[in-house]
């Protein structure tokens, strides 16, 4: 079913983005849990959608192509294209004003998207980095249990290099928006804690209908309730990546600093030494010697320098 594109201009999004495994589903359930919020599971195709759009509108590719579109029809045509895409979501909730799309890569391109959706917001959701690489050494676990031999070739994806490399990205990418963004982009990107929302639900739940412009929804407070079929992330519960208990937990704090226990201690000491600097600027407690070790490094480079 095709909507109109008065429909579409009377919806406006709100993005979400972050690590993987930082709690994005979470949000997503709870804004999806909002009676004027729409949204279904990850769409996964807006960052290659703005890199292409952020390639055609550069000064020397608008020159080149004139002929066809000026930069205002350009970015008029991306937008309708991305609007079209979430026909389907406006015709299953007909009366809801906001739609939400959940992708934890959406984080790579949130300023762009603001930019594009002057309207929109952007939920950032920051989690420790450390708890994240032991989330996803447990998806892991389950993958191998799963797949067996066919989940080989996705291994290397779970290297723990990788993944810390990934959660540095992002955290970057939030600062560089935060600090240096126009104010137009930066007063529309919020930063929410994964740790400070479980255990806070209630304050934090409120800061973040106000950031969205909404009144908080009770049914936000029970994310355990949310039908999953009903928000279109059924599709998340594979048993690999989402199991049913973990989409149907109560807010906790159960999982908040883990990764002390659970991870060995090699990979407790990678990910510190890895992460160190993000995670003390972002107020995240690292171990002493981890920093000492950091900064004795950093002057021997500093030296060969």
């Amino acid at each position: 079913m095709n909507t109109t594109s008065s429909e579409s201009a009377r919806t406006r999004f709100v993005f979400v983005g972050g690590a993987a495994r930082s709690g994005t589903t979470l949000v997503q359930k709870i804004l999806c849990a909002h009676h004027q919020i729409a949204g279904g599971p990850e769409f996964d195709q807006l960052v290659p959608i703005m890199q292409l759009y952020d390639r055609m509108r550069q000064p020397h590719r608008l020159e080149r192509q004139a002929w066809y579109y000026s930069a205002e029809q350009l970015a008029d045509r991306f937008r309708g294209f991305v609007n079209s895409l979430f026909d389907e979501v406006r015709s299953r909730f007909p009366d809801r004003l906001i739609i939400s799309e959940k992708t934890p890569a959406n984080i790579a391109v949130a300023g762009l998207l603001l930019e594009l959706f002057p309207d929109s917001r952007f939920i950032h959701v920051l989690r420790d980095g450390r708890d994240m690489l032991l989330s996803h050494k447990k998806v892991r676990a389950r993958f191998i249990a799963e797949k067996g031999a066919a989940a080989t070739p996705w291994l290397q994806d779970f290297d723990p290099k990788v993944l810390t490399g990934h959660w540095k990205a992002n955290v970057e990418q939030a600062r560089q928006i935060e600090q240096h963004g126009p104010e137009n982009i930066r007063k529309r990107f919020l930063t929410l804690r994964y740790e400070d929302l479980v255990a806070h639900p209630v304050e934090k739940l409120q800061e973040l209908c106000q950031h969205i412009g909404v009144a908080l929804d009770p049914s936000m407070l029970n994310p355990e309730k949310v039908d999953p079929t009903v928000t279109g992330q059924i599709a998340n519960i594979d048993n690999v990546w989402y199991t049913q208990a973990q989409f149907s937990q109560e807010f906790n704090t159960r999982s908040i600093g883990r990764w002390k226990s659970e991870l060995s201690w090699s990979e407790r000491w990678l990910a510190n030494l890895r992460m160190a600097p993000e995670l003390e600027r972002l107020g995240f407690e690292v171990p002493p010697v981890v920093l000492a070790f950091r900064r004795f490094v950093d002057r021997l480079r500093g030296r060969r320098a």
